[in-house]
């Protein structure tokens, strides 16, 4: 069951001490240790920084946080109505272990983290922070398969064909629940039609069935791509599928 909290503050730096403590209440509600708490709150304080310092530079505004937790994780979207920013320039900041500041940082203490323009209604900045996986899930792992025997599975990687897009709309939902944030992976329709214009897929395959999906969001008018969504079977993590489908994705791009 999905729970969720909507704090609308004014952009003040004392506000952080109010989401502060409401994270930290829902950080117990999925067992998250004070070490995953703690990412997810130097996270949030800096986007909340970054709020206030680029979109509001010289007046106060309104910033919406919503805090959303889930089987097991917490989403957090920080949104504002203040100066546009550029997708480009959110694209372009990678991860840099040295920074201490910026999206850089907030890369480093979050699973997933995503930006969106709106336009007249705003943009809002989405990080995903998962915590290990819930028992349910485990269960899950437990019943279909057992890890030696799967090591010794066949695992093909290979670029994306028609029929697959339903099995990566199931992985979607087996990692993600509803939180995750490109909702278009959510309809294997979309997945299809989408596929060479707007994302560049590799899936892993293993007994004819999908088991892992590595896509890059193709920008228009740009040599510009964003990495779109990357899910591994519960079943099969840890055996090297993401980076296998990673390569194979880069040799084709």
């Amino acid at each position: 069951m999905k729970n969720s909290i909507t704090l609308t503050l004014p952009s003040d730096p004392d506000n952080y001490m109010i989401v502060s403590a409401v994270i930290v209440s829902l950080c117990k509600k999925v067992k998250f240790d004070k070490y995953h708490c703690s990412d997810l709150r130097k996270a949030v304080k800096q986007l909340m920084d970054n709020t206030i310092t680029h979109a509001y530079p010289d007046r106060e505004g309104i910033i919406m946080i919503s805090i959303t937790t889930f089987s097991h994780g917490i989403r957090i979207d920080v949104r504002d109505w203040g100066v546009p920013m550029a997708k480009s320039k959110f694209v372009s900041a990678t991860s840099n272990e040295t920074k201490k500041t910026g999206f850089d940082l907030v890369r480093r203490h979050v699973n997933d983290f995503h930006y969106k323009n709106l336009g007249k209604e705003g943009k809002v900045f989405t990080i995903i922070k998962r915590t290990a996986l819930s028992l349910s899930t485990r269960e899950l792992v437990k019943k279909r398969s057992n890890p030696a025997k799967t090591r010794n599975l066949d695992i093909r990687i290979r670029e994306f064909q028609k029929g697959d897009e339903e099995g990566i709309a199931r992985l979607v939902y087996q990692n993600y629940g509803l939180s995750f944030v490109k909702e278009d992976f959510y309809y294997p329709r979309k997945i299809l039609q989408n596929q060479g214009e707007k994302i560049l897929s590799i899936v892993a395959e293993s007994e004819d069935e999908i088991i892992g999906h590595f896509a890059l969001l193709l920008m228009p008018d740009s040599n510009i791509a964003e990495v779109g969504v990357v899910v591994v079977d519960p079943g099969y993590q840890g055996l090297g599928v993401m980076k296998k489908m990673f390569t194979a994705l880069i040799d084709k791009a």
